[in-house]
């Protein structure tokens, strides 16, 4: 018998192919689909998917911005802002890394306010400053604003 804390590990089950994808400690939240997966068939493959997630839980805030997101980046901007403008108020039930993003790509695709966008990006790197999206959005704002060198 060892002595000492014995250490438990969780495994995930595995997948049926084209089974939804979910994460074993999530409380039946659905997940938006990898970026590689965005990256391969492209933002319109990746958007059923996305819509189908804020459909089984429309208090799921991330799938509105990657919705969003996808429809931005299919040159479909108006309906990627309008599904931004309501991941809004549901961005109270997500956590503080998903909230400054979601307010972040608010303000910098939805009501063009580039300070606010900057500020909240700026408080995003303040508090995760591992996270590379935060510093690459930044520099697009930056740009827009006209300021690369920042």
């Amino acid at each position: 018998m060892p002595k000492g804390p014995t250490r438990f590990v969780a495994r995930a089950k595995p997948q049926a192919v084209g089974a939804p994808l979910s994460h074993p400690h999530a409380s039946k939240k659905p997940l938006p689909l990898p970026p590689a997966y965005r990256d391969e068939k492209g933002p319109a493959a990746a958007l059923p998917y996305h819509q189908r997630a804020i459909e089984l839980d429309p208090n799921f805030a991330m799938g509105y911005l990657v919705a969003g997101n996808d429809y931005a980046r299919s040159r479909r901007v108006r309906a990627g802002q309008r599904l931004l403008h309501q991941g809004i108020p549901v961005a109270g039930t997500c956590s503080e890394r998903e909230k400054l993003a979601i307010t972040a790509t608010y303000y910098l695709s939805v009501t063009g306010e580039l300070d606010k966008a900057a500020q909240t990006y700026q408080e995003e790197i303040e508090s995760y400053p591992r996270n590379p999206g935060a510093h690459l959005d930044l520099g697009i704002v930056y740009s827009a604003q006209g300021q690369p060198a920042k």
